[in-house]
């Protein structure tokens, strides 16, 4: 049946809107989920910027919502209910940082400083600070994170000089001597240094440190307490616990997740107790929880050096390299051993170059100088030649190097896959870490006079420390 004249006109004129419909521009998901992200780092950076980046030590800032606060006294009004409220450390007992979610404008974040006890003065600089991000919870064990802790029961530990040694002023072989102890003089230790070759004891009237390898001792020096006089201790949050909830990741992928943020003072080294470990740093680092079986927590050293003690073992993480550490105990929360190698960021976690960049902006809007930021891929080398002694590897398996030349012995490949990385079984004249298979003896192994040397630190009753 044909269409009257009024009919064809209004087919036509829907057709046309219609095709005006189809060709109107629109903004993409990822456009649209990209500008809300932005944006909600934005507002984090100005509340940080307008409320936490001025506090002072031994404070709480509420960065940017939510954050949920456990107070020391059922009756303590809520004194961090907004962004940019702060409130004395004493009076908090637990926080938790909520999940990121971005059509809301919600990413959890808290600022702490804390004031180390050597440390003169009242400059809020001087202040060991910790920026809790995102579904994360951090609570004191026992006692509140602001209680300043109570000294544990005094350990001591009683030895005898198998040699003619020194009491020394400070831990080291070429510090002032204060007490000539001959052989057979006994000697009653309460303290160990960092990395637990000297002890801290008292002989004869006189009080000293002494090199604990020249020492018989009744008792595994690692029970003493950490007095080591180069390092300032935290006395109010010296019983952190960091925990994580085990979300999937939101559309914004320029922001992590969950951690916690560390930045000690510049020039000073600080101890302060993680999950059951001792965390010795003069650095800026961050802590992040990852999930599988067990359990880890990862640390990303972003400058200077950071140190973790786990069954009385010193392992180090230098800049620009990550290490994680199982989760095991009773409670499933203390750092146990063994941990992995440090390895470089940029090659072990593709994303945490971007989080690290989100995470120095969010720590300079709080007032922080941050260093470390710009995390990347380790140069690559111009690989030798291949000859008949160096096979050439065609796939990203380590192969054996030409003798003589640079020995990688971390267990990486090139990501190009060539051969002048080796495997750290290809390398028995380079030290190894635990687990490398150097000729040298990992830290915690047994060692011997007799056998290889210890890669770091010394043979100390049969065991490298």
């Amino acid at each position: 049946m044909p269409m009257s004249p009024k009919t064809l006109a209004l087919t036509l004129m829907t057709l046309c809107v219609a095709g005006m419909a189809l060709w109107v521009p629109h903004v993409s998901t990822a456009q649209s989920t990209n500008t809300v992200c932005a944006q909600l780092l934005s507002n984090v950076e100005q509340h940080l910027s307008a409320g936490c980046s001025t506090m002072d030590r031994d404070e709480v800032c509420y960065g940017n919502r939510q954050i949920t606060v456990e107070y020391t006294n059922d009756t303590t009004p809520s004194t961090l209910a907004k962004e940019g409220d702060t409130a004395p450390l004493s009076v908090v007992k637990s926080l938790k940082a909520g999940p990121l979610n971005p059509d809301s404008g919600e990413w959890g974040i808290a600022v702490i400083k804390a004031q180390p006890t050597g440390l003169e003065g009242t400059s809020s600089g001087q202040a060991v600070t910790f920026i809790v991000y995102g579904d994360t919870t951090l609570a004191g064990q026992a006692a509140p994170i602001g209680a300043v802790a109570q000294p544990a029961t005094t350990t001591t530990c009683n030895g005898t000089a198998r040699r003619a040694t020194f009491l020394r002023a400070n831990p080291g072989p070429n510090e002032p001597q204060i007490q000539l102890l001959k052989t057979g003089t006994p000697v009653t230790f309460s303290g160990r240094s960092v990395d637990g070759r000297w002890l801290w004891g008292e002989s004869q009237g006189q009080k000293g440190w002494g090199f604990a390898d020249v020492f018989a001792l009744d008792c595994d020096p690692t029970t003493l307490a950490m007095s080591d006089p180069a390092v300032q201790t935290l006395p109010g949050v010296s019983a952190f616990y960091f925990t994580t909830g085990i979300g999937v990741q939101s559309s914004c992928k320029d922001i992590p997740p969950a951690g916690l943020y560390v930045k000690s003072p510049k020039g000073q080294t600080v101890t302060f107790r993680l999950n059951g470990a001792d965390i010795v740093m003069g650095s800026t680092g961050v802590f992040t929880f990852t999930p599988g079986t067990p359990n880890r927590i990862t640390l990303w050293t972003l400058e200077g050096e950071i140190g973790v003690i786990v069954g009385g073992t010193l392992y180090r993480t230098p800049g620009g390299q990550l290490r994680t550490f199982p989760l095991g105990g009773k409670d499933g929360l203390q750092l146990v051993l063994p941990p992995g190698l440090p390895r470089p960021i940029a090659l072990a976690d593709r994303l945490a170059p971007i989080y690290i960049r989100t995470l120095c902006g969010v720590a300079r809007a709080a007032g922080l100088t941050v260093q470390g930021c710009d995390v990347r891929l380790p140069p690559t080398k111009v690989p030798p030649p291949p000859t008949q002694n160096a096979p050439v590897s065609t796939n990203n398996t380590c192969q054996p190097t030409q003798p003589g030349l640079p020995c990688n012995c971390n267990g990486f490949c090139d990501p190009n896959g060539e051969s002048y990385y080796t495997c750290p079984q290809d390398c028995p004249f380079a030290p190894a870490e635990p687990g490398g298979g150097g000729a040298c003896v990992p830290l915690g192994k047994k060692c011997s006079p007799s056998g290889p040397g210890c890669c770091s630190g010394s043979c100390i009753r049969g065991v490298c420390r």
